[in-house]
């Protein structure tokens, strides 16, 4: 409980206190009214002289209170104008000053925890509301959410408290996490812009209302944690007042849906899925039987229980068969928890009937050789082109045709010892990364190693194609192939299988290239010696993969007839593909998008998000193909967009929580004060009630006068024409 505080009386507006001075107005008018006269006996009066000597006191009292009543309406007027405030030196209002105040309200999800009926974020509008109902007159009021990034709400001071108040109100809880530190300087650039344009506003204060939980109030990295705490006392040395409002409670229990995902990799009509969901309890109590339901497309498909130890980890798994191809969304949820928000997880997956690979030959077959992609043709699609069997349908061009296919009806594209690269060659595999496309590349005896690092490896501003660039011909090798533990998901199948040969593959001939560690490149497998084999990076939402040897020519490598080749192939494939799948599934806050080809710019994109607001969003053309991406992804769930160019399609994206936002330890006034903001000058309080019929303890009041100056005012009105009639009558 805060001390009572002294209370105080001042005027918002001083400088109409001046107008007291026609206060005098009465007086000089009675004044002036005074007549002089000669005394001059006369027999008549006498009588008439007599009988007002009987009355003079009386006359005089109501003529001297008709004046102070005449002088009292003009004060009480003034004073009215000038706005009196009474209130409580203490919290959140300084005496005599006009005051901008900025709330930055807390917007991470951590803030939708129910401890009664309402949510945390709703007690905090309230707060906030309260704060204004009691500011004085003449106070300015700006808003800033703080989340992550933060997002001005009410840029510039608000004198209209209706207006400011029903932004208030409107605004909704985002899904994501917070930042103090960019909060805190968004924050700083508002104030300085007001002291600019506003200077009526003479004093600066920032009002957190918070519940000071999870990683925005404690975050991991050092840098992060000391740029909360300067740019505070920068504030502070500004002259600008920190005032904390917390709302949070001690010991809540929450516990979260932290992952769903599968680990097939690729799913297929008519094929089983595998699904795995991870269950993570924040809380200090073990929950025993959590209820989990799974379900596609919003229809359940089973359900099962769980139980999790406090502060660990639990996991179960699902398995679904899918009967139509297209985008389905996936979705893991738990129930009877006060933090809803995370109770939810959803993964969208592309469905395929079949997957569309372009393979690119080189060196095409002739005179009884095979071709440089045969092998690869075959590797990828085992059964007859025509059978249901195969899930891959692949075509097949040479280096010279290749580009008059529409890159973005493919899967994947493998090329296989192409000679060389055109410029819009180069950009034309930039631009099917860009929308999320597959590429792998084998070298051979015909690649032109200078033409591929200048045109494919971000060299001079060319596009960045390749995860490596290529250095000299390594002629005689004698290396083993080294899986480097398997760690790769390329490779991984093959761990306890020596029978499949991988570790056998002879390797005569290849390329020594040096992966573009910057920019993610990982080493799948290598030679003996460290030189590496296949490597692999996402370029832009796509996936690369090199290959440093050929796929055909067996004076280079014995590969293509080794038992180790299909599977290789396509877990190559497969790998490739994680692109598309990867963009389809993100964190609250992050933007998505897509490429739609050739298509002409200005092609609108409807996007629909999980509360059924529709938003359109237009493509725009880069280098010939149109792209668009939506940003306001404020709101977990699962996000529809739909098109008509240059053929209609659709697509959904899952946007999830982080699930560390659902950690609820808050931060204590001493935490606070210890480690946040060590020396940083600050009020604080967690004294408040949500409830509307209880006191906002602990927030000062600021009482305004002028009404009850202006029915003064009114009364002294009535009383002096009262006053007056009746002198009038008793005088007649």
């Amino acid at each position: 409980m805060l001390p009572v505080t002294p209370i105080v009386a001042f005027f918002t507006q001083p400088w109409m206190l001046l107008w007291a001075a026609a206060a005098a107005a009465p007086i000089l008018i009675h004044l002036l009214n005074r007549r002089r006269y000669r005394e001059q006996s006369w027999a008549a009066m006498e009588y008439l002289l007599a009988a007002m000597r009987k009355n003079v006191r009386r006359i005089q009292i109501e003529q001297w209170l008709l004046l102070a009543l005449r002088t009292l309406i003009v004060l009480l007027l003034v004073a009215a104008v000038a706005d009196p405030v009474i209130q409580g030196l203490g919290l959140s209002h300084g005496a005599g000053a006009r005051t901008h105040r900025l709330f930055l309200l807390d917007g991470s999800y951590s803030m939708g925890y129910r401890a009664d009926q309402a949510a945390r974020f709703e007690s905090a509008k309230q707060v906030i509301t309260r704060i204004v109902d009691e500011s004085p007159q003449g106070d300015g009021f700006t808003l800033v959410l703080m989340s992550a990034p933060p997002r001005v709400i009410v840029q510039t001071p608000s004198f209209a408290r209706s207006e400011f108040l029903a932004e208030l109100e409107s605004l909704q809880l985002p899904h994501g996490g917070g930042d103090v530190a960019a909060s805190l300087a968004t924050a700083t650039e508002v104030l300085r812009a007001a002291r600019r344009d506003e200077r009526k506003l003479s004093r600066d204060e920032v009002c957190f209302v918070s519940d000071l939980c999870g990683p925005s109030w404690n975050p991991a990295d050092r840098a992060s944690r000391q740029a909360i705490h300067d740019r505070a006392a920068t504030l502070v040395d500004e002259g600008t007042s920190l005032v904390v409002v917390d709302v949070g409670q001690d010991d809540p229990e929450n516990i979260a849906v932290a992952e769903i995902a599968t680990p097939d990799r690729f799913s297929a009509v008519g094929r089983e899925t595998r699904f795995e969901v991870q269950l993570l309890n924040h809380g200090r109590r073990d929950r025993n039987q959590v209820r989990v339901e799974f379900l596609v497309d919003g229809a359940r498909v089973g359900a099962t229980q769980v139980d999790v130890k406090a502060g660990g980890t639990a996991a179960t798994s699902f398995r679904h068969r899918f009967d139509t191809s297209g985008d389905h969304a996936v979705e893991a949820r738990i129930t009877g928890d006060k933090l809803d928000i995370d109770n939810h997880r959803w993964l969208s997956l592309p469905v395929r009937d079949r997957l569309r690979v372009l393979c690119v030959d080189g060196n095409p077959r002739s005179q009884g050789r095979p071709g440089a992609a045969d092998y690869l043709r075959v590797a990828l699609s085992p059964e007859d082109g025509t059978s249901d069997k195969n899930l891959v349908d692949v075509e097949a061009a040479t280096e010279g045709t290749w580009l008059e296919n529409e890159l973005t009806g493919f899967d994947c594209v493998f090329l296989s010892d192409v000679h060389q690269f055109t410029a819009a060659e180069a950009t034309a595999l930039e631009s099917f990364l860009a929308a999320g496309g597959g590429l792998v590349t084998f070298l051979g005896p015909q690649v032109d190693v200078e033409n591929y690092n200048q045109r494919l490896c971000g060299q001079d501003g060319a596009p960045r194609v390749l995860p490596a660039t290529i250095g000299e011909l390594v002629a005689e090798n004698q290396q083993p192939v080294d899986p480097l533990g398997y760690r790769h998901a390329i490779v991984s199948p093959f761990r306890d299988q020596e029978q499949a040969g991988l570790l056998t593959t002879p390797i005569s001939r290849y390329f020594r290239v040096s992966p573009d560690a910057e920019h993610g490149a990982q080493v799948v497998a290598a030679l003996a010696d460290g030189d590496a084999w296949i490597v692999e990076a996402p370029v832009e939402r796509g996936v690369s993969i090199l290959v440093a040897t050929s796929a055909a020519d067996r004076d280079w490598t014995l590969l293509p007839v080794w038992p180790s080749f299909v599977p290789l192939v396509q877990e190559m494939l497969i790998a490739a593909m994680q692109g598309k799948n990867e963009e389809r599934n993100l964190i609250v806050g992050r933007p998505f998008g897509g490429s739609l080809g050739s298509a002409v710019a200005d092609v609108p994109v409807r996007v629909t998000n999980p509360r059924d607001v529709e938003a359109v969003v237009t493509a725009t053309s880069d280098d010939g193909h149109a792209r668009w991406a939506f940003g306001e992804t404020y709101t977990s769930g699962v996000y529809r967009a739909a098109w008509n160019a240059p053929t209609a399609a659709e697509a959904q994206f899952a946007v999830n929580v982080d699930p560390q936002e659902g950690e609820l330890t808050r931060l204590s006034e001493g935490e606070l004060r210890d480690r946040v903001w060590q020396g940083v000058a600050f009020q604080y309080t967690a004294d408040w009630q949500g409830s509307d019929d209880a006191p906002s303890v602990g927030l000062s009041r600021a009482t305004p006068m002028h009404q009850g100056l202006l029915l003064a005012a009114l009364l002294a009105m009535v009383a002096e024409s009262t006053l007056a009639w009746y002198s009038g009558a008793r005088a007649a």
